[in-house]
């Protein structure tokens, strides 16, 4: 009988000593592309229900406490049951910004900003505030997301 051979504890990059398995580049690429791509869908809990929401519905989002108000596209208003800090983080930041403490529009809807008055408009006609300090910040996501040169 053969005397066992030591186990051979290489490091690898898990670091716990055990190979890890291949990878498929196609699989990384799979991952890659999900985290970048926006959700089409996000689901948000109500007082009486759970609503499968198009991302591309939401015009604009109001936040008060722990509560959160959609506006939509066909005039709907839902009230969620999680702050706005919460959707602000799930939304595809590069349609969503926050133009006030407690307001995230969708850049898609962005009819009108009024400089003096600190009023972004939507196409659906809401007014909704804009900070001072978020006003330039709005301005350079509008010129890179429609491809506007100085």
């Amino acid at each position: 009988m053969k005397p066992k051979e030591p186990i051979n504890k290489k490091h690898h990059e898990n670091g716990n000593g055990i190979e890890s398995p291949s990878v498929k580049p196609e699989l990384v690429a799979l991952f890659k592309y999900l985290k970048t791509e926006s959700p089409a869908k996000i689901i948000i809990s109500t007082v009486e229900d759970t609503v499968f929401l198009e991302v591309e519905e939401i015009v604009h989002v109001s936040g008060s406490s722990n509560y959160s108000t959609f506006y939509l596209t066909g005039g709907e208003k839902i009230m969620a049951s999680k702050g706005l800090k919460y959707f602000e983080d799930i939304l595809p930041e590069n349609r969503f910004y926050r133009s006030h403490q407690s307001h995230l529009i969708n850049l898609r809807f962005l009819k009108r900003i009024w400089h003096h008055d600190g009023v972004v408009v939507l196409s659906n006609g809401d007014q909704v505030p804009l900070a001072r300090t978020r006003k330039n910040r709005l301005l350079d996501m509008v010129k890179l997301l429609y491809k506007i040169k100085d």
